[in-house]
C-alpha cells in the first residue's frame, strides 16, 4: 500500500473520530443545560402579578377607595406572603395569609385615602418567601374624578 493512500485513511478515521466523540459531549452538555435550566426555573414558590402597574381608570371622589390586587404562585413550592405593607396614604386592610399553592392564587386588599381630584399612584411592598424576589413591589394608579 502507497504511504499516502495509508496517511489519507488514518486521517479519514481520525476525522470520523473525532466527530464522533465532539457529537456525543455536545449532547451531553446540551442535555445538562437543559435539565439545570429546568431545575432553576421550577424550584421553590414563584410571585407572580399579571401586569406590573394596576390601573384602574376613573374613580369617584370619595373619602376611600379600595382596591382588589389578584397575585399568582407560578412555582412548586408554597408561596407565603410574609408582610405587605402600603405606603403614603394607601393602607393593606387585608391579603392571603394561608400558604398559596403552586398554581393558585392569592390576593391583596389596598384601601386609599382619596383627598383631591386627579391622578393617584401607590406602591405595595410584598414580602414574600419567593428566593427570586422577596421584597415585590406592586404599583397602583387610578384617576380620581369628581
Amino acid at each position: 500500500m502507497d504511504l499516502k493512500k495509508f496517511a489519507l485513511i488514518i486521517a479519514v478515521i481520525a476525522t470520523a473520530s473525532f466527530t464522533n466523540v465532539y457529537s456525543q459531549t455536545s449532547k451531553e452538555a446540551k442535555s445538562q443545560k437543559t435539565e439545570a435550566k429546568s431545575d432553576s426555573i421550577q424550584k421553590g414558590p414563584k410571585i407572580k402579578l399579571d401586569k406590573p402597574l394596576f390601573d384602574f381608570g376613573d374613580i369617584k371622589l370619595a373619602k376611600s377607595a379600595e382596591f382588589d390586587i389578584t397575585l399568582k404562585n407560578d412555582g412548586n413550592e408554597p408561596l407565603i406572603l410574609l408582610r405587605v405593607q402600603g405606603c403614603c396614604g394607601g393602607k393593606v386592610t387585608d391579603y392571603t395569609k394561608s400558604p398559596i399553592l403552586p398554581g393558585k392564587t392569592g390576593s391583596i386588599k389596598l384601601e386609599v385615602s382619596l383627598y383631591t381630584t386627579g391622578v393617584i399612584q401607590k406602591t405595595i411592598t410584598v414580602m414574600s418567601n419567593d428566593p427570586e424576589n422577596p421584597a415585590l413591589r406592586v404599583r397602583v394608579k387610578a384617576n380620581v374624578v369628581s
